[in-house]
């Protein structure tokens, strides 16, 4: 959901009056609401093929709304970045960047594992200790679990700020030069 389509266009948003502030911001929103309409159809059909209590549909749908939200968030902020969406500001040079780009993508994947994947493994990690072997028998499986979402709910606001300031910066930069 980066920026790098736009690369044999990109003259025409230098041109348009597209600010890129909306020019970001609407990126990323048609990337997430596609997206998340799109995976929460396919895991709602999922939980009614699989018979999963109805119990679990609004936490299991939450996490997965907000594990694409955070994923669409940081991904469209990096795919802004230059040297990833290869937008040649100057039309000098076709530089690529390859070692920019692999240390931007091993960023990535850190922080996805930290924002998305770790409060994801201790939300199911509550969920199985309590459910298969009574380990949390002394303390409230629901406070365990709200204080995880709302890690993660903060994280979430945090990481789609940090991700807009960035894509925007990035845009203002590439479309004013």
């Amino acid at each position: 959901s980066g920026f790098k389509v736009e690369k044999d266009t990109w003259w025409i948003l230098k041109s348009s009056m597209i600010s890129p502030k909306l020019l970001f911001r609407s990126k990323f929103l048609v990337a997430t609401i596609c997206a998340t309409v799109y995976a929460n159809a396919w895991i709602f059909a999922i939980m009614i093929v699989t018979k999963m209590p109805i119990g679990f549909w609004l936490p299991v749908l939450g996490m997965s709304t907000l594990m694409i939200v955070s994923a669409t968030a940081f991904n469209t902020a990096v795919g802004s970045l230059p040297w990833i969406c290869e937008i040649d500001v100057h039309s000098q040079t076709h530089r690529r960047r390859p070692m920019m780009r692999f240390a931007t993508m091993a960023l990535t994947m850190a922080v996805n594992i930290v924002v998305l994947v770790i409060p994801l493994m201790i939300w199911q990690f509550v969920f199985i200790a309590e459910n298969r072997f009574g380990l949390l028998e002394d303390y409230s499986i629901v406070v365990v679990q709200q204080l995880v979402l709302l890690i993660m709910l903060v994280s979430l606001v945090l990481l789609c700020l940090g991700s807009n300031i960035i894509g925007i910066k990035f845009l203002k930069k590439n479309i004013s030069s």
